[in-house]
């Protein structure tokens, strides 16, 4: 924030640091399930977005058996742990397409994916686009 040149843009940074907040304390709540596990697995995954996450690694944390931790999910939600992993990835990578200085690359490498090509393969099966398609539609 320092480095912006004026109040105006200061208002507009604060502004947008709150959508942002907004979107995210959404998505926490966005599952339909009650469920104090579904919970758990949701803020799991939210606190470590930014890491390659799997269903085995969250079972690990949650000191919990990876099977049924993931019927568990897929009862609850109908989706499985990954989809959701994946959704929520997906939808953070949509936030960081906005900022055009981000390399696609630098995007795919920073929400885990081990490519991408993979990142791409994924953005497109839950979006219906490419992310650079999706880039260029914000302009």
């Amino acid at each position: 924030m320092e480095k912006l040149p004026n109040h105006k843009d200061v208002v507009i940074y604060l502004q947008q640091m709150f959508l942002d907040y907004t979107k995210r304390v959404a998505n926490c709540q966005s599952l339909s399930s009650n469920s104090l596990l579904v919970k758990q697995i949701n803020e799991n995954i939210q606190l470590n977005i930014y890491e390659k996450i799997t269903p085995a690694m969250i079972a690990d944390n949650l000191q919990m058996n990876c099977s049924y931790l993931c019927t568990h999910f897929k009862r609850e939600t109908g989706k499985t742990i990954t989809e959701f992993i994946n959704e929520l990835k997906i939808n953070e990578g949509k936030r960081l397409l906005k900022t055009k200085q981000i390399p696609l690359i630098n995007i795919a490498i920073q929400l885990g994916y081990s490519s991408q090509s993979y990142f791409q393969r994924v953005f497109k099966k839950f979006t219906g686009m490419t992310p650079v398609e999706y880039r260029n539609q914000l302009q």
